[in-house]
């Protein structure tokens, strides 16, 4: 983060290098093994910290209500960070629903069962292995509300697994590249 015009602002999204960059998973086990090494499991006071935690999800920053495009956004980030997701997957929801809105333009009425099928869309992405129904129950959203909206977000956004534009795994697999003088 960067000081600009009284503000903060995000310069680099990703606090390790690029041979090992920091994801959700990688984040939990870094604070696992950090915690054996403190008396009674908590959490260190390092600075390195603060980073990992947010990323692993045991830090949840507090959006401003203007950062919230709209009500689909209103419920879904904040659900998200109820069920402890990362940093990454949050940016991540964010940008397909607006990628979605971009492209699609639904109607978001109701938002409950929208916000439902990004959750599902990242949960995916991210290979929790959760169903579309465990993903509806905190939304108060049926099975039938959620299926039809997932297809219609891969569709419009031709979405593959994993899709590097909204899962944090590809950060699992970096390739190094030597250039070759011919």
């Amino acid at each position: 983060m960067v000081p600009q015009d009284g503000r903060w602002l995000v310069a680099e999204i990703n606090p390790a290098g690029i041979d090992l960059p920091l994801n959700a998973p990688r984040a939990m086990s870094v604070l696992a093994g950090a915690q054996l090494l403190q008396e009674e499991g908590a959490i260190p006071s390092e600075p390195w910290v603060l980073p990992v935690t947010l990323y692993a999800g045991v830090l949840q920053l507090v959006p401003r209500p203007e950062a919230l495009q709209d009500d689909v956004e209103a419920l879904l980030i904040p659900g998200m960070q109820e069920r402890r997701y990362g940093f990454l997957s949050l940016l991540n929801a964010r940008q397909l629903w607006r990628d979605f809105v971009a492209t699609a333009d639904p109607d978001p009425d109701p938002p409950a069962p929208w916000a439902a099928a990004v959750e599902f869309i990242i949960n995916e992405q991210v290979r929790l292995g959760q169903t579309q129904a465990a993903i509806g129950r905190p939304y108060k959203v049926t099975l039938g509300s959620i299926v039809g909206r997932v297809r219609q977000i891969k569709q419009a956004l031709a979405i593959e697994e994993p899709d590097d534009r909204y899962s944090e795994l590809q950060t699992t697999q970096i390739v190094y590249k030597e250039s070759i003088d011919e």
